[in-house]
């Protein structure tokens, strides 16, 4: 079985990042991010969500940073203490404050 994964930037976010590309434009602060476990089958995200299908779990990104090799990248890191686990991630969501 292959692993399927995508990312979409959602028609809200689309509009956050350019406004922010503006001049004067307010900048964007990536603070948090929500895993789901898609109500227990793989979503097919879409640009018009304004949340996930199930979401279990929230909390601050521990670090974002830019990608090392590709400068239009971001990484984004969550850690999830080992007692909040216990469900399968199968969908995630980015959030700004």
């Amino acid at each position: 079985m292959s692993t399927k994964f995508k990312t979409v930037i959602t028609t809200a976010g689309a509009a956050k990042l350019a406004a922010a590309t503006m001049p004067g434009g307010k900048k964007i602060n990536l603070n948090v991010m929500a895993v789901g476990d898609g109500g227990g089958k793989l979503p097919d995200p879409d640009a018009g969500q304004t949340q996930l299908v199930n979401e279990v779990w929230r909390h601050t990104l521990n670090k974002i940073s830019q990608d090392n090799r590709y400068s239009n990248y971001i990484v984004a890191e969550l850690v999830i203490p080992p007692e909040v686990g216990g469900f399968w991630m199968r969908e995630l969501g980015l959030y700004d404050d």
